[in-house]
This record gives C-alpha cells, structure tokens and sequence, in this order.
C-alpha cells in the first residue's frame, strides 16, 4: 500500500506560481472582479451594517470593487469571521472559497512607497 500525503489543494494563481508580483504604490485603488454571487456574499455576511469599508465595496458595483490593498486585507479578515462564525456549511463553503481567491489576489501585488 502506497501512502500519499496531500499537497496544498487551493489554487495558486500565475504570478504565485511565477514568483511575478505586481507593484502598486501605498493606497492606490486596485479593482478586483467579482464572480457571480460574491458581491452577495460580501454585502450580506461578510460586513457589518455599521462598518466603514462597506461604502467602498458599495460603491465599486456588482462586476468589481475598487480597492486597496489595506482594504482588501481588511476585508479578508471580515470573510474569515463570517466563516468561522457561520452554522451553513454550503455558505462556510462560499465563504472559504471567497477567501481562497481574494488572498490569492492580494498577494500578486507589492506596495511600493
């Protein structure tokens, strides 16, 4: 019997898989696109209605948010608080997903002052 052990299964992107990184300067406004139902997923579980960062995901649109990268990490964190906080797997699942791909996203640039 043969034993294998697991690799890391979540999916690497072409600049992680490159070493490639896009440098952006501090503060510079990255539009990120959204797949179907993320922008749900943000608006309804991962933000509370009272913070500060949901007028920017509002205001990037359905395709995409406009944002930067202290933002996004920002908001990494509020996707990982929905998902540990959730009783749905299906939704946890959507959650995790979410994340996987925006930190995915988020670590393809570098901020440059």
């Amino acid at each position: 019997m043969v034993c294998v052990r697991p690799i890391c299964l979540r999916p690497v992107g072409l600049r992680e898989r490159t070493g490639m990184s896009e440098k952006i300067k501090r503060d510079q406004r990255v539009a990120i696109p959204l797949l179907r139902g993320q922008y749900k997923l943000i608006v309804q579980h991962a933000l509370a209605n009272n913070h500060p960062f949901g007028q920017a995901v509002l205001s990037g649109g359905r395709q995409q948010i406009d944002v930067t990268l202290t933002e996004l990490e920002d908001l990494l964190g509020c996707i990982v608080t929905a998902a540990n906080d959730c009783h749905d797997g299906e939704l946890e699942y959507a959650l995790d997903a979410l994340y996987d791909r925006l930190d995915g996203i988020l670590y393809s640039y570098d901020e440059v002052d």
